[in-house]
């Protein structure tokens, strides 16, 4: 850069070899300098636009390429702005490097200032000499680094493949389930990164130095600290994986917690409960307590629900069980398939304890298909002059306690539209 600005700017630079020139020449040797050093600095910014356009529309579609093969894992935008970010700062190190020169050239111009020109030369092109000296001696190990990222990255690949064809059906393994393979993946990645962590560390430039043993200590000595919590969520959700106790879209109840299963992590646990509220539980929290799947089969077979009523022994339990179905059928949300059933619970002093059990697809809506529900068997004993027992009368009535159909809809009730 200094011969280019001396070439250009000053041809008349070959006078400073006899040192004979006056002041007012070394003056009129700055104004050119100076003068030059805009022209080309107004050059160069005009040839850096167009470069950092040309650069940033070629990558504009590498960077969505890249977004939609790592499934938005990476996106477009934030690449972008650290590559204007890079092409800024390499601006910044031009612009820099270019008033370095300038003053260094300047200084020279002049015999009290041209020691110091020297030196500033010095200041520059030892740290690089230094840089290039310790980039040669440590070149081996980046080489040994570059080779095991390479092959990191496609054991990654072969790992995300494998899993991938079992989470399809499309490879089988006896007593390893589909649902293993994503939280199975996602463990086998940590622990390959994790390896190639340790084998890498000896290789890392400057992993050997007091500085860097140090941070590495501090850093330890923190995750140590701050990841017990995380630890044990970690732990209880791989055993809550393995265990199969649920899985995304089954209805469980988890202590207190009632709801659906809308996401299970290896930290934590989300259900969305009939109040529209989304819990997150720790994992830790949940190995500890019981977990009820209010799922029967999974998602796929529906949620079980189940309510109770009590007939006395007059009534034929054939008839108590054609009743019962009959309110089934007649509930929106109840499933067909797998057909509801009934079961015969309890014989008790005054009656027969029914169970009537079915199945419904919308679990988020249980508390509202057990509501229609009951309200069905209500309906379809009046109709058919049936009395329920619940409670049970020590005093046995002489007629039955019965709501007549005419009286159904006694006011404020009113009928729904047809």
């Amino acid at each position: 850069m200094r011969a280019l600005l001396l070439l250009v700017l000053s041809p008349l630079a070959l006078a400073f070899d006899t040192g004979l020139h006056p002041v007012w020449l070394s003056t009129v040797y700055t104004a050119l300098t100076l003068f030059g050093a805009v022209i080309l600095g107004v050059i160069l910014n005009r040839l850096w636009r167009r470069l950092q356009a040309w650069i940033v529309k070629r990558s504009r579609l590498r960077a969505r390429q890249l977004e939609q093969r790592t499934h938005r894992v990476l996106k477009a935008k934030p690449l972008l702005r650290l590559e204007v970010f890079l092409l800024r700062f390499c601006k910044l190190l031009l612009w820099l490097s270019l008033f370095y020169l300038t003053l260094e050239l300047t200084l020279s111009y002049f015999e009290a200032t041209r020691p110091l020109a020297g030196k500033l030369l010095g200041w520059m092109l030892d740290p690089l000499k230094a840089a290039g000296q310790a980039l040669a001696e440590q070149l081996p190990k980046l080489l040994f680094l570059l080779v095991l990222i390479i092959v990191t990255r496609y054991l990654l690949r072969v790992i995300r493949y494998v899993f991938l064809e079992i989470e399809r059906g499309r490879l089988r393994i006896e007593g390893f389930y589909p649902d293993w393979a994503d939280p199975s993946r996602k463990i086998a990645s940590f622990l390959l990164i994790v390896f190639a962590l340790m084998v890498a560390y000896p290789y890392i430039p400057g992993s050997s130095s007091d500085a860097f043993k140090g941070v590495s200590l501090f850093l330890g000595v923190l995750f140590s600290l701050g990841s017990t919590g995380a630890i044990s969520n970690i732990v209880a959700g791989v055993i809550l994986t393995y265990m199969r106790a649920y899985r995304a879209g089954d209805l469980v109840r988890i202590g207190e917690v009632q709801g659906v299963v809308v996401s299970h992590s290896l930290l934590v646990t989300k259900l969305y409960t009939i109040r529209n509220q989304e819990i997150t539980l720790p994992n830790s929290v949940i190995l500890q307590g019981h977990v009820t799947n209010l799922s029967s089969g999974g998602a796929d077979r529906g949620a079980l629900v189940s309510t109770t009523v009590t007939v006395g022994y007059d009534t034929p339990w054939r008839q108590v069980h054609a009743i019962l179905l009959e309110a089934a059928a007649q509930t929106p949300e109840v499933l067909q398939n797998p057909a509801p059933f009934v079961l015969q619970t309890e014989l008790q002093d005054f009656y027969v304890r029914y169970e009537l059990n079915v199945y419904t697809n919308k679990p988020e809506r249980l508390p509202f298909v057990l509501s229609a529900l009951n309200a069905n068997v209500q309906d379809s004993f009046n109709r058919h002059g049936v009395q329920i027992m619940s409670p049970h009368y020590f005093d046995r009535a002489r007629q039955p306690v019965l709501t007549p159909p005419e009286q159904w809809y006694t006011e404020p009730a009113k009928p729904p539209r047809r």
